[in-house]
């Protein structure tokens, strides 16, 4: 495997990295809004760094994945797009919860945007 060769599954990774910036967007707004972030390791980089640095541990976590579904897929690729399909798979589970909670606290008038 070299730098030189294409990704292998482009579309899913558009997809992953667009749910993971979609995700770092809605928890920073819920918790200006004054919620809560359930996930301790992303609470503990949100108190360290702020957005800043839950942005630089979703994306460490996004390109340690996207290397993993590489790497797996060069060596059997219907494993590696596999993982990639549940990497995309996974990642809506939040983003979707996070923007009906967002949605419904805007809804009734507990925060507003």
């Amino acid at each position: 495997m070299t730098l030189r060769e294409p990704i292998l599954f482009p579309r899913m990774y558009w997809a992953y990295i667009a749910l993971a910036a979609a995700d770092v967007l809605l928890t920073t707004m819920i918790l200006k809004a004054g919620g809560v972030e359930l996930n301790a390791i992303g609470a503990a980089a949100f108190d360290w760094a702020g957005i800043t640095g839950a942005t630089f541990l979703k994306f460490a976590t996004v390109a340690i994945v996207l290397l993993i579904c590489e790497y797996t897929g060069r060596l059997r690729e219907n494993a590696g797009r596999a993982l990639a399909y549940i990497a995309v798979s996974v990642s809506v589970v939040p983003v979707t919860i996070g923007a009906m909670e967002l949605t419904d606290a805007v809804r009734y008038g507990l925060v507003s945007l």
